[in-house]
């Protein structure tokens, strides 16, 4: 490890400089870091509201990326890409109410694209009042094009993830995603692709040995899995624990499960390609292979609402749901 470094000592005024969601790069050996800070660290004019700025490790610089309109606005949830050579460090996605662009009557929190190679800033939803973005993560891919978010919608109170595409003039945003990424490798050290499982019903969940809720829950989907039947519905467990042995102890301790068990290798970005920005993170996916649902933070309360979600998807494939109990 190298000795901590005071990025926010270069901000002005430096005495009471505070940064906050570090977001760090992943293709280029993190060397790039975007986060938020109420200092100028670059730019002008000085700052009305917490901005987000972009840190250049090798060539200890700053870039500005946003230059907020009031000291009301609210710029958060910095995402950096994982990009290699040229375009690392390229792309930041973040959201922000800040209505950079003077949309008519537009103040919900909307999700932008920063391209610092072209300085293009870029609004890539529109939201009506009462909605509003909470999240946003891109996709571990290096395109700059492919992310998760998290939606509030206000007509129903409910929370809602989903993917998006930016395809640099056209968003798709979506719940609907194919999910043909890699999903790891098993204990027989094979690689598992999600093409694997088409025709099933497939349980997604992230997991690490330090999350206390996703070890109790680990047992409840196994239990589901051999209650419905491996034919019908599997269970991937996708761990991300940075020490690989614990990973092993803790699959030593479930050797017996049915369910499948993998590692997000350090090559991988598994994790990073769904979103995943905290444990625990659990996605559902139809029969055809789509994204139907995704859940982030939950507890033991939110056990219903995954066996109503799973009944239905069991239910569109004309299977036989499986019961609420564990």
């Amino acid at each position: 490890w190298s000795a901590p470094v005071n990025f926010m000592s270069a901000g002005t005024p430096a005495a009471s400089c505070t940064g906050s969601e570090p977001r760090l790069s992943r293709g280029d050996n993190g060397n790039f870091i975007a986060l938020v800070s109420n200092c100028r660290l670059a730019g002008a004019p000085t700052p009305l509201a917490p901005e987000i700025y972009r840190y250049n490790i090798s060539g200890s610089s700053w870039t500005r990326i946003t230059t907020a309109p009031a000291a009301t606005t609210s710029n958060y949830s910095p995402s950096i890409d994982a990009a290699t050579s040229a375009n690392a460090g390229r792309y930041i996605y973040f959201i922000s109410d800040g209505n950079y662009f003077n949309v008519f009557g537009d103040t919900a929190p909307e999700i932008y694209r920063y391209d610092v190679g072209t300085s293009t800033l870029r609004q890539l939803t529109s939201s009506s009042a009462g909605n509003g973005y909470i999240t946003v993560r891109q996709a571990a891919d290096g395109t700059g094009a492919l992310f998760a978010y998290e939606f509030f919608n206000g007509s129903s109170g409910q929370f809602e993830d989903g993917t998006g595409s930016y395809n640099g003039s056209v968003v798709t945003l979506k719940l609907g995603a194919a999910m043909d990424l890699s999903l790891g490798i098993d204990a027989g050290k094979k690689a598992i692709h999600a093409s694997d499982y088409r025709g099933k019903v497939v349980v997604l969940t992230f997991w690490a040995s330090w999350c206390g809720y996703c070890l109790k829950e680990l047992p409840v989907l196994e239990n589901l899995q051999r209650k419905v039947g491996s034919e019908q519905i599997a269970v991937v467990a996708i761990n991300t624990d940075r020490d690989h042995d614990k990973y092993r102890t803790m699959r030593r301790r479930m050797k017996d499960f049915q369910l499948t068990l993998t590692a997000d290798g350090k090559k991988e970005g598994i994790a990073e390609a769904y979103g995943v920005s905290g444990l625990p993170h659990m996605v559902l996916v139809d029969k055809q292979g789509q994204v139907a649902y995704i859940h982030i933070g939950y507890s033991e309360d939110a056990l219903p609402r995954f066996v109503y979600e799973i009944n239905l998807l069991l239910e569109q494939a004309a299977e036989t749901p499986v019961a609420a109990n564990n």
